[in-house]
């Protein structure tokens, strides 16, 4: 089984590359394959809303998107991680997301398992319902098979994260326990 992990943050090393890479970790130890992808380093072009991915059943953009629909296709658990700013995700992330328009219909996310991943600095544990529910419901009204919501409300530095031991064990199982939930669901 294979594990992506899409880092939305532009801080590379920050708080949520550093839960990303616990998630991965413990899916590795669990003999998957794994990778992370910053969206901060790819190319990605925003979605013009031109419907020739409908008409024609390919994008126009000519950018680093199409290869990370490839990662997804090979996926059977993706992770998505974006910060939580000014009550949404990041720009990066956004970008992303909003292409998922052209590609939702060929069935790329059909029984995928989705972790999404949210730091953030306020205390309010309500502050990222808009995110979730924005990813949430998107990918349920395309068929994914689970989808799981790890938020760490409080992280305002860089590394604050690395401090919550619990929080961050519990990053390292989350894969697990998902996979062993699926499996005793059959």
């Amino acid at each position: 089984m294979k594990v992506t992990a899409f880092n939305g943050s532009p801080r590379l090393n920050g708080n949520t590359a550093k839960l990303i890479d616990a998630i991965l970790t413990g899916a590795a130890e669990i003999n998957m394959s794994t990778e992370r992808i910053d969206l901060s380093k790819m190319y990605i072009k925003p979605c013009i809303a031109c419907d020739n991915c409908k008409r024609e059943g390919e994008c126009v953009q000519k950018d680093d998107f199409l290869s990370l629909v490839d990662k997804m296709k090979e996926s059977d658990v993706i992770v998505f991680g974006t910060p939580i700013y000014w009550v949404g995700p990041t720009a990066q992330f956004k970008t992303f997301f909003d292409r998922f328009y052209g590609v939702y219909s060929s069935g790329i996310f059909k029984e995928k398992i989705i972790v999404l991943v949210t730091p953030f600095e306020s205390k309010d544990e309500k502050m990222p319902r808009y995110t979730i529910g924005m990813i949430k419901h998107s990918m349920e009204w395309i068929g994914i098979k689970s989808f799981k919501s790890f938020t760490v409300p409080g992280v305002v530095n860089k590394d604050d994260v690395i401090k919550l031991t619990k929080v961050m064990e519990k990053a390292k199982n989350i894969i697990g326990e998902l996979i062993a939930a699926y499996k005793e669901a059959l």
